[in-house]
């Protein structure tokens, strides 16, 4: 008699082709909400795009564009251009390709809602909230405006992280190798995706670790689980080795290591600001919150803290993932950089998928305690969902009401005037990026004493009064140019100085309150 030939983990060509087939399986998940998903993703599509209709990029969107659109091959965007930028370059990469085909940053925004709306796609129909609680995430602050309507690096590391959760839940065979292909892509977006990938690769060990039959699926197919290992550190060490700043960088160097009680306090404040982000009704509205005090928001996060673990106290590895990534990620804020809202929203992201698991874990009322304490929890949980639908909605409506950034507007004009041809001068050149940003030549910047499109973060850039930005152009041979022009989002006050200039035109009132933009000509 033939001996019954055990399956071992040896994985031969066939089955290395046979992935495609099992993730086009995972993504067509039939499942009744398929109909509510499409229709959902579609209407936050159809908003977001509305949305960046009315939404004037700023310097950060363009800076990333613009090295992107001026990389001259995939090497030189690695390995130079980006090495200051303190991201990782899978955004940067996407971004370089894109501009291959279209110098128009318009396309940045479109794809930038496409892979938010992926990531809104996967939440939707895989996520275990009630309807109403993901038509109030998908349509909160973070997902359509913050990291939707502002094109930035942020939405793309949503969308794997996301896909990693919902491979990882899959009612199909687990695939490890999946899921370490999705935070390895996760953690090449930004810092802060890269610390919730290596929050989830942690809770995923820890399940494994705590659940027999999860163990011994590992044991049987250590193979796919060796090598999914090999993938996600990898990915980590890649996106750390791009992290690190060169010798020469002049941008966040320090690192913050002595205790400073005032930023503990302001830095706990930033639990409120994450998942209570209702900014103020005003014109510079971005990235402020309607609470302004910090002993107010700090006894808020520590409200927030106790509703959280309340939240979760009924399975320990989930809180214990939001606790373990939240405390990561504002220990990289204490020691190195403090960062704004649109950094402090991964907390919301975690909160997220923290629930996410939880709910996955325990879908029955009877595991998870009473219906009435399950009510409880998802009128708590709706609550909040309600201040992020709400300042999503204000957020959205003030960036119609108001200019986002002047710098378009300036660009357009140099271009009706026939300037562009001129010596065009920016200063300071982080506000001028993003007039660059519209035109299709280098600015001189006087602060790098250097032409270019996008900055170079480097210790060489220095500080720069105009007296300085006045020398500097005459330094620089200007013999080819028949006039000089000079962008500046200021005055200056210095009367001898004025007498050297003619304003032609000024672009003021803007949400970003530095990228308001004073058009001068310089007068021989």
């Amino acid at each position: 008699m033939r001996k019954e030939i055990k399956r071992t983990d040896r994985v031969g060509m066939d089955g290395w082709l046979d992935y495609p087939r099992r993730a086009v399986n995972l993504l067509m998940k039939d499942e009744r909400n398929l109909l509510f998903s499409i229709v959902t993703s579609v209407l936050f599509l159809t908003a977001a795009y509305l949305n960046i209709l009315h939404h004037e990029m700023w310097r950060d969107e363009l800076q990333a564009w613009l090295i992107g659109r001026d990389s001259t091959s995939v090497f030189e965007l690695i390995f130079q251009n980006i090495r200051y930028e303190g991201h990782p370059g899978l955004w940067h990469l996407g971004l370089f390709f894109i501009t291959r085909f279209t110098s128009n940053p318009f396309f940045m925004q479109a794809f930038n809602i496409l892979l938010a709306g992926i990531a809104v796609f996967i939440f939707l129909h895989y996520s275990p909230f009630n309807r109403l609680q993901k038509i109030l995430f998908v349509f909160g602050y973070y997902m359509l405006f913050e990291y939707g309507t502002i094109g930035r690096n942020y939405a793309v590391g949503i969308l794997f992280l996301f896909a990693a959760v919902a491979i990882y839940l899959s009612k199909h065979r687990f695939s490890p190798i999946f899921t370490a292909a999705a935070l390895f892509l996760s953690s090449q977006t930004n810092v802060y995706a890269l610390m919730l990938s290596m929050a989830l690769s942690g809770y995923f060990f820890l399940d494994h670790l705590s659940n027999p039959g999860k163990r011994g699926e590992a044991v049987k197919r250590k193979f796919h689980y060796t090598a999914a290992l090999l993938i996600i550190l990898a990915g980590f060490a890649v996106s750390v080795l791009q992290l690190i700043p060169p010798a020469d960088s002049g941008y966040a160097t320090d690192w913050n290591t002595g205790w400073d009680p005032g930023k503990a306090v302001s830095l706990t404040g930033v639990i409120h600001r994450a998942l209570i982000p209702i900014p103020l009704n005003t014109l510079h509205f971005w990235d402020t919150n309607f609470i302004e005090s910090n002993a107010i928001r700090f006894i808020s996060s520590l409200l927030l803290l106790v509703v959280v673990v309340w939240l979760l106290k009924r399975t320990r590895l989930e809180l214990l993932l939001f606790l373990g990534g939240t405390f990561a990620i504002l220990m990289f804020m204490y020691i190195k950089y403090y960062g704004c809202l649109r950094h402090y929203g991964h907390l919301f992201i975690l909160l997220a998928i923290s629930l996410w698991l939880s709910k996955e874990k325990h879908k029955h009322a009877a595991q998870n305690g009473p219906v009435t304490h399950l009510r409880a929890k998802n009128i708590v949980l709706t609550l909040l969902l309600l201040c992020n639908f709400y300042a999503g909605v204000l957020a959205s409506y003030l960036d119609w009401k108001y200019v986002f950034s002047n710098g378009r507007a300036a660009a357009e004009y140099i271009k009706k005037e026939g300037l562009e041809e001129s010596f065009l001068v920016g200063n300071p050149d982080y506000a001028a990026i993003t007039v660059a940003g519209f035109l299709s030549k280098k600015l001189f910047y006087p602060r790098g004493d250097r032409f270019g499109t996008f900055i170079i973060l480097d210790n060489h850039r220095h500080k720069t009064d105009f007296f300085h930005v006045l020398k500097s152009i005459e330094s620089v041979s200007r013999n080819q140019w028949k006039e000089t022009v000079i962008i500046l989002n200021f005055i200056p006050h210095h009367h001898g100085m004025r007498k050297k200039l003619r304003l032609l035109a000024s672009f003021t009132g803007s949400v970003v309150n530095n990228e308001k933009y004073y058009i001068w000509k310089l007068v021989e």
